[in-house]
């Protein structure tokens, strides 16, 4: 299993983005931070695709 610098490294010498991407990490972070907050307010809580 490589290392995450060495999958960006390849990433950019090959010009092809990786999976998963980084915008996907980045949705998948927003719903864990969501989930946290709605664990400290125990409530639930709408995703930004909830209120489209």
């Amino acid at each position: 299993m490589p290392a995450n610098y060495q999958r960006f490294i390849d990433a950019v010498r090959n010009g092809v983005q990786a999976e998963p991407s980084f915008r996907h990490a980045a949705e998948l972070q927003k719903v864990l931070d969501l989930a946290v907050v709605s664990d400290e307010k125990r409530a639930e809580l709408s995703t930004h695709a909830d209120m489209q």
